[in-house]
C-alpha cells in the first residue's frame, strides 16, 4: 500500500511539476534547440509516456511494446499493430519500433 502512495505522489508531483514548468522549458528548447529534433524528442517522451499508460513499462513506447507481443504470439497486440501500422502508413512500424526501442534500452544499460 506504501509502495502504491509513494508512486501515486511522485505521479502527482511529476504532474504538478510539469504543469507549472511546461511553458518555460518549452521556450527555452525552441531558441536552444533544432526544431525538428526537439520536436521529435518530444514526440517520443509522449509515446513512452503513452507507453507507460496502456502497458505499465517504462521507457517503452507504444508501437514498440505491441510489436514485442506480436512476436509472442498476442492476438489483441496484432489487431493494435495492424491499426497502428495502417496509421503510419509503414507495414513495418511496430517491427521497426520494437528494434529502435531495444538499442534505446541497451544504449542506456551501458551508460
Amino acid at each position: 500500500m506504501m509502495k502504491t502512495l509513494k508512486a501515486f505522489g511522485m505521479f502527482i508531483f511529476a504532474l504538478i511539476a510539469m504543469l507549472f514548468l511546461w511553458l518555460f522549458v518549452f521556450v527555452y528548447g525552441l531558441f536552444k534547440f533544432k526544431w525538428k529534433d526537439y520536436f521529435f524528442t518530444i514526440a517520443i517522451g509522449i509515446d513512452q509516456l503513452g507507453g507507460s499508460f496502456i502497458y505499465n513499462k517504462k521507457n517503452w513506447t507504444i508501437s514498440g511494446y505491441t510489436g514485442y507481443l506480436v512476436t509472442k504470439g498476442n492476438q489483441k497486440a496484432k489487431k493494435f499493430s495492424r491499426f497502428i501500422n495502417w496509421l503510419f502508413q509503414d507495414d513495418e512500424h511496430c517491427a521497426k519500433a520494437l528494434v529502435w526501442d531495444l538499442e534505446i534500452d541497451a544504449r542506456s544499460e551501458l551508460k
